[in-house]
């Protein structure tokens, strides 16, 4: 094994780091990509994720729920549906959402059936709202509905009675 003031000797006598440095110096530099802009400069509720749970165990007539999120404050809201169809999504994301924070401009959601729908195609139409679709069977790619996912679920095992979980929704 070489010892360090060796190897430093080898180097100097076999002219390496002439051509090292010199190379070194003609190698170019990449920038490290495009910046991710940050979504502070956007008003608040502009930005909406929004996804189902369910089915779940029948709690007062309600089985499902509807989970939104937005993006820039956080904000959670949950909304239990009686069933999920496309036309009671609809009505809870109206009811819900839009009568008290108004009309998002862009809503990001998965690919479940009820958000491909020609109901909610042309609600969002209406609404001039953009809809950004996520990867299917990728649920990391709407996590902020599925971390509230995490979070209720963990919140409904803590109920004296899970079985009426629609009393302990925020």
């Amino acid at each position: 094994h070489y010892i360090p003031c060796h190897t430093l000797a080898f180097v100097h006598h076999n002219d390496y780091l002439p051509v090292v440095l010199s190379g070194l110096l003609l190698t170019p530099t990449f920038g490290k990509g495009l910046v991710n802009v940050s979504s502070a400069n956007k008003p608040r509720f502009c930005h909406l994720h929004i996804a189902l749970v369910g089915p779940l165990p029948v709690s007062r007539g309600f089985t499902y729920l509807l989970t939104m999120v937005d993006r820039f404050t956080r904000w959670p809201e949950v909304v239990p549906l009686q069933d999920a169809t496309a036309e009671t999504v609809a009505l809870g994301f109206i009811t819900a959402w839009v009568s008290r924070f108004g009309v998002p401009s862009l809503i990001t959601m998965d690919q479940e059936r009820q958000f491909e729908s020609s109901i909610w195609s042309q609600l969002m139409r209406i609404l001039g709202t953009q809809r950004i679709r996520t990867t299917a069977y990728h649920p990391i790619a709407n996590g902020l509905v599925e971390r509230l996912h995490c979070q209720l679920k963990a919140a409904i095992k803590c109920l004296p009675s899970p079985t009426d979980w629609v009393s302990g929704l925020p």
